[in-house]
């Protein structure tokens, strides 16, 4: 599960993006001691490993076979900002055009070839540690102090970059906006103190729920939570749901105010983005054009709708409403 910016007792994770095993062999050895180093030998490979992952620095070189490192670095940007992954370009032609053009394309900083082994390991050593407090003013100014989840600022944030890369790639996106159940009462009934140890422990439910690397989870405001689905359809969103429901249940939170259950219940309102195929004239799938007048606004209004319906029902329950990507 993707949260935040979290902190970790683990060693930083170093990717070495180079087809020379000599050069791999040498900055291997530049790196001992600064981390766990992980390599790669193709600008394709060393985008699907950040994909999964994802390292706290990148070491590229520049002459890649496939993809270039130029365009293994700009396609790293597209995704990831130079603060959430330093790129240390790897370069035996030290021209300062090719050096402005690279840190046009999002290069942080160059070690040049051959290496000079103290100021290629103090370059490594610094975008380390830059890296390392940046994770740590993120994890303050992200993180919702009662709940550890990403705060309200986070989530809109991971909302704006799912809901380009949804639209970009034509893949489903889903959102389930989640309520605990008459919490007012609760907190009348039980006290405030009580009710945020309720919060806390339905927070460590959600995060035990949602476990795929890109889900994410935050606090959205009060007793309201948000869990961002990619790569899921509303059918299967409504599956994610059914289990909250079912650790919640497990949780076993008395709640006086609650006559229906006696216990602390939650309900919820799930949405999707999906982009279903159209048949061509030999009846194969055939992907739509899309032209959207909606926004990420869209997904999270939807959600919210459908958060009103659950609530209208009875509580307690999910209910659907999909977003439909598709044009004529």
């Amino acid at each position: 599960m993707s949260n935040m910016a979290e902190i970790t007792h683990e060693a930083p994770l170093i990717l070495i993006v180079d087809d020379d095993p000599a050069s791999v062999h040498q900055l291997n050895g530049l790196s001992r001691g600064l981390g766990r180093v992980r390599f790669c030998m193709s600008g394709e490979e060393a985008l699907r490993m950040v994909r999964e992952q994802r390292p706290d620095i990148v070491l590229l070189d520049m002459e890649l076979p496939g993809i270039s490192g130029e365009e293994t670095c700009a396609a790293l940007r597209q995704h990831l900002e130079p603060a959430e992954l330093p790129i240390i370009v790897i370069t035996a032609h030290g021209h300062p055009a090719r050096e402005a053009r690279a840190l046009a394309l999002g290069a942080s900083d160059f070690i040049i070839k051959p290496f000079n082994p103290p100021v290629a390991r103090a370059r490594i050593e610094t975008h380390l540690a830059l890296k390392r407090r940046t994770d740590e003013l993120l994890h303050l100014t992200q993180t919702d102090e009662l709940t550890s989840l990403a705060n309200r600022r986070m989530f809109d944030r991971v909302l704006d970059r799912e809901w380009k890369r949804s639209l970009r790639n034509h893949i489903p996106l889903a959102l389930l906006m989640i309520d605990v159940d008459h919490f007012k009462a609760y907190n009348d009934a039980h006290g405030h103190l009580q009710g945020d140890q309720s919060l806390q422990r339905v927070a460590i439910a959600m995060r035990e729920v949602s476990k795929r690397a890109g889900d994410h989870v935050s606090r959205y405001g009060g007793e309201e939570f948000a869990m961002l689905l990619p790569h899921t359809s509303l059918h299967d969103a409504a599956a994610v749901a059914e289990r909250l429901h079912q650790a919640i249940r497990a949780c076993d939170l008395p709640h006086l105010a609650a006559s229906a259950t006696g216990r602390v219940t939650i309900s919820i309102g799930a949405s999707a983005l999906e982009f279903p195929p159209r048949p061509d004239a030999d009846g194969r799938p055939q992907e739509r054009n899309t032209l959207l007048p909606m926004t990420s606004s869209s997904l999270v209004g939807a959600a919210d709708l459908a958060l009103y319906q659950a609530k209208a029902f009875g509580r307690n329950q999910t209910a659907l409403r999909g977003l439909d990507a598709s044009v004529d």
